[in-house]
């Protein structure tokens, strides 16, 4: 899963609106629908710590790709 999913998944686990989670996070709609959309953007170190927070979430979580959660599981594996 990638970043753009995680993150529409966790604003739609929330019950919030885009423009209240830009809202809260102190960035713009704009941004949001960057994020979300096909732009397929990804945001700054400090707009991922705001959305992590208001999503109630980690920025790992909301960054971490299928390859390499599957890479952290193998190397579990092997130890």
């Amino acid at each position: 899963m990638d970043f753009r999913t995680r993150l529409r998944e966790e604003i739609d686990f929330s019950g919030l609106l885009d423009k209240e989670v830009a809202a809260r996070a102190n960035i713009s709609k704009r941004t949001i629908d960057s994020y979300v959309g096909s732009q397929n953007c990804m945001p700054s170190a400090d707009i991922a710590v705001k959305l992590a927070k208001v999503l109630n979430t980690t920025v790992e979580y909301l960054m971490e790709s299928e390859e390499s959660q599957a890479e952290k599981n193998n190397n579990e594996q092997n130890f």
